[in-house]
């Protein structure tokens, strides 16, 4: 279900959410095999070694982006949890909700959590994220990695954007990476 030679997702060419959705649940098992459970491009060199290594980058990304310790965090396109996995690990108390619309990346992401000893703090929801099942102002922190491409249109966009705003609290912050 790629877009011609690209092997990209078909939402980066206006494919349907059902598609999206469907893209992930059939290939989420082999991006898992072959790159691991960091599925995103854009991952940070690490200075000593120069090569891209998938925990240290989400580590990196998470103190860059300013996540701190006790934060409530939403993961918008949360994958497997790679990313949420990793924050966790780093961040003592820190509280993550992935969200991501392939039952089959959840399905996966909570057996993660739960082999990592966190259900405790990283939740992992089934749910479209221009349309998060959160109260307002229920997130000291938004993020999310490596989205953008399934998001066609700018008044969509723009609806995620909304979607972040109306789930941050009061100074709460929203970072995102698309690379």
């Amino acid at each position: 279900m790629t877009s011609g030679a690209t092997g990209l997702p078909p939402a980066a060419f206006g494919a349907s959410l059902d598609e999206v959705r469907a893209f992930y649940d059939a290939h989420t098992d082999l991006f898992v095999e072959f790159a691991g459970a960091t599925i995103q491009g854009g991952l940070v060199q690490h200075p000593q070694t120069g090569r891209e290594i998938p925990a240290w980058s989400n580590r990196h990304l998470a103190d860059r982006a300013g996540i701190r310790p006790m934060d409530r965090v939403l993961d918008a396109g949360c994958g497997v949890c790679g990313p949420a996995l990793d924050i966790a690990a780093a961040l003592p108390d820190v509280r993550i909700d992935g969200v991501t619309i392939s039952p089959r990346q959840a399905d996966i992401a909570r057996d993660r959590v739960a082999d990592a000893g966190q259900q405790d703090r990283v939740r992992v929801h089934v749910a479209d994220y221009h349309a998060v099942p959160f109260a307002d102002d229920s997130f000291d922190f938004v993020y999310s990695y490596a989205v953008f491409q399934h998001i066609p249109d700018r008044d969509v966009v723009f609806g995620y954007f909304q979607e972040a705003r109306r789930v941050l609290k009061e100074g709460g912050i929203a970072r995102f990476q698309n690379e």
